[in-house]
């Protein structure tokens, strides 16, 4: 999975005070069970049964869809090997295999791991039995899902094989043809995934900017308009108010700063105009009023008088 250069700082960040890391480094106490280059096999300090085990990789994943494929295809094999090995040594009748994708499945520590738990019958452990008439309410919400789940996975294997998914499964091979995912289908996608909820909702543009280079992300966000569909899970989640707040703010704050502006131009016009009133400069010459204007003609009339005596 290609990372963004927030979410590596985020990993980093995670790294620095992951206990699992530190236990891979030495520097915390653990019951070692098995190691290698790239995994670490611990006893469950709290565990469900005797024998439970932690299969972690030593590199810091949050969870699995950031674990390369290589990396996946080793651990899966591993597991299969200490499956067997546990269900041999504890000698009970089976092993269940948990993993607590986010925090919402049950994950305590940001360290992607593989929960191998020794079962035999009467154990104890909680037992998933869902009542039917749960199912039977829910089961148009099941369709829907269904119906998403497997277009998705019908594009996505199509779109990164370039060609249709192997048989056995005949829901996901027909129609041959790439089906494109709708805008609903991937806001659907973008609900179920924590991770990608996250971003959207946390770093909506460097989701938009993940979503068209991510090798996987990239086919099923083709042609689509991210921007779009960031702003509905925006608005489903009630993000898009603030937003809008922020905008009426910032048309506000910039208001404010024009009429700062045009009252300091008035201020400084008017000290300029006080300016050349002192220094008595280009002034204006002002009209006389029309008393000023009989005083004046009485003024010339008596000037004349004295003129003619002199005459």
């Amino acid at each position: 999975m290609q990372l963004s250069p927030e979410q590596q700082k985020m990993l980093e960040e995670q790294k620095a005070n992951c206990p699992f890391c530190k236990i891979i480094a030495g520097e915390i106490p653990a019951r070692k069970v098995y190691e290698n280059e790239q995994f670490l096999i611990v006893l469950d300090i709290n565990p469900a049964t005797k024998g439970h085990m932690l299969v972690v990789p030593k590199e810091h994943y949050p969870i699995l869809p950031f674990m390369p494929m290589d990396a996946q295809k080793k651990l899966f094999v591993m597991l299969r090997d200490v499956m067997g090995l546990a269900q041999h040594a504890m000698v009970t009748r089976g092993s269940t295999l948990f993993i607590a994708n986010g925090q919402a499945a049950g994950q305590n520590v940001n360290h992607f791991m593989v929960h191998v738990i020794p079962r035999d019958k009467n154990d104890g452990l909680y037992e998933l039995h869902p009542k039917q008439e749960d199912l039977a309410s829910d089961a148009e919400e099941f369709k829907k899902l269904g119906g998403t789940l497997k277009n998705t996975i019908r594009t996505v294997i199509q779109r990164a094989t370039g060609k249709a998914p192997p048989g056995g499964q005949p829901q996901l091979t027909q129609p041959t043809q790439s089906r494109e995912v709708s805008e609903d289908e991937l806001i659907n996608v973008i609900e179920i995934n924590k991770p990608l909820l996250d971003l959207v909702l946390q770093q909506p543009e460097a989701f938009k900017k993940v979503a068209l280079q991510h090798p996987q992300l990239k086919d099923l966000f083709k042609g689509k308009d991210v921007g779009k569909i960031v702003d509905k899970v925006l608005e489903k989640h009630g993000k898009t108010k603030q937003k809008e707040g922020g905008k009426k703010e910032e048309k506000q704050e910039k208001k404010q700063k024009k009429d700062g502006k045009e009252n300091k131009e008035k201020e400084v016009e008017a000290e300029f105009e006080d300016v050349k009133d002192a220094l008595g400069g280009d002034k204006e010459e002002k009209e006389p009023k029309e008393g000023e204007e009989k005083e004046e003609q009485k003024k010339e009339e008596s000037l004349d008088d004295i003129a003619k005596l002199f005459g």
